[in-house]
This record gives C-alpha cells, structure tokens and sequence, in this order.
C-alpha cells in the first residue's frame, strides 16, 4: 500500500510537471519565435514481488510486479520551424531554415532567439522588443543611423546582407551582414533563457554565418516566424494529462483509505 501511494504521488508530480508545460506553450502560441516546450518522463526501475529492496535483474521475469512509476526525467525544446508570416516592418526578419539571430544584453552577454522582430534605434542599432542588440557586422564607413537610410531603398539578402540602393544608379552597396549563430548540439549547447531566447553554454562552441554561410538558412525581411506550438495537439494532451494526473490522485486517495482501515484494524 505504501507502494501504491509512492506510485501515485510520483505520478500526479509527473502530470504537474507537464502541466506547466502546456500551460506555457498555449500561454505564447501567438508569441513570434517560440519553441514549444516538453518534458521526458522514465519510467521507475520495476522490483521483485517479494522484496522491495530486490532489483529487476536478480529475480526471474515471472516474479516482477509492474512499473513503480513515472518521473519527470527533463525538459527539453521542439525547435521546429514555425510558419513565417508577411509583416508591413522592414526590420522584422525570419530564418527559414537553421540557425539563430545572437543578441546581446547591456552586460554583453550574448543570447540566440528566432523571435526576429528588430526596431532601429536613433544611435542606428537593432534592438528586439527586450532592447537586446542584434549582432550585425557592419562595413568600414558604414552607418544605420535613421536620417541617413531611406527604408524604400534598403534590402535584405538571404544571407543576411543589408544593403542599399543608389536611385540614381541603380547599384547596391553593402552595409553590413546579420550575424547567426548555430550549436552542432543544440541539447547539450543550448539552455533556455526565457522571451524565445537560449543562451549557449559555451559561446566559443558556437559557429556563425560568416563563418560557415552554407551552415544556414535563408534570412527574410518584413517576416516573421510564428509559434511552433500547434493548439489542437496541445489541447489534446491538456484533456490527457489532466485525465491521468486524476487517475494519479484517485490512487492515492485510495491508498490512503486502505491505510486507514489497516490503521482501524490494527
């Protein structure tokens, strides 16, 4: 019985954890750039019929109760591509395919994001809506400083490249280039840092665009990408997994109830 009650709590912090999870994907499913978050569970190692204290390898198959259990094991990010949508704001750009905008805070600490939706600021930097500068190489002499750029002459190459137009040439100078960044793994390169952002644990492990440009995807202006979350199959596994932390908490009241008849025998 004291099994049983272990099994069930297991079970219900399991579905609690879960829970957050969804709860968070459906909170941002129109947050521009976010990754879904999920959770791994393992199963508990399963034990003799007759000794707790006995493990699965010493007693035959036929003396093996059933699994003692789940566990929340991780968290880890579904960095699927979301859908990319039109935007009327040149400065909002989209990466169809790998890699990572880099940003960095007032401390200059670097953070990688897909949530591309820059704004120029006066002093002619790129800011996301945290007020992080965007990493962009800029050419010798060159300035993005609003009264010097005319947003209707202004391009973005696939690569990154910003550059703009002379009207009365035609011709097109570089201004600078967008800098992406990428993990050759993302599980053990990359941990979560909240607002569609990751920082990498190790920055000298990262590899960039201009570094390897054939490494990653095609950059959009005037885009955006959407949420990865899909809201009908996170839905679906809301009903789930309210339906077995339930069944979770029903053990355990159940536990409890034939503890105390025990308890009243005894």
């Amino acid at each position: 019985m004291n099994k049983t009650l272990e099994i069930g709590r297991s079970g219900m912090l399991s579905q609690q954890s879960r829970l957050n999870r969804i709860s968070g994907n459906l909170a941002n499913v129109e947050t521009a750039g976010y990754k879904r978050s999920q959770v791994s569970f393992s199963a508990e190692v399963r034990m003799a019929m007759q000794s707790d204290s006995v493990a699965v390898a010493e007693v035959p198959e036929d003396r093996l109760r059933g699994g003692g259990g789940v566990r929340a094991l991780r968290d880890f990010t579904d960095l699927k591509q979301g859908m990319l949508t039109a935007s009327p704001d040149f400065f909002d750009f989209a990466i169809e395919g790998t890699g990572f905008f880099g940003v960095r805070d007032e401390a200059g600490e670097l953070f990688l994001t897909r949530q591309g939706g820059f704004s120029l600021q006066e002093d002619g930097r790129l800011v996301d809506a945290s007020g992080r500068i965007a990493e962009l190489a800029l050419k010798p002499g060159a300035s993005l400083t609003p009264e010097t750029l005319k947003l209707e002459q202004l391009t973005l190459s696939g690569t990154g490249e910003l550059m703009e137009m002379d009207p009365s040439t035609g011709k097109t100078r570089t201004l600078g280039q967008l800098i992406l960044y990428d993990a050759s793994n993302h599980a053990q390169g990359l941990i979560s840092a909240g607002e569609s952002s990751f920082r990498p644990l190790d920055e000298g492990a990262l590899y960039t665009n201009l570094e390897q440009p054939g490494a990653f995807g095609a950059v959009k202006a005037s885009s955006l990408e959407r949420s990865n979350v899909n809201l009908l199959e996170e839905m679906t596994q809301l009903l789930m997994t309210q339906r077995a932390y339930q069944l979770s908490a029903k053990s355990v009241s159940s536990g409890d109830e034939m503890m105390q008849m025990v308890n009243e025998i005894l």
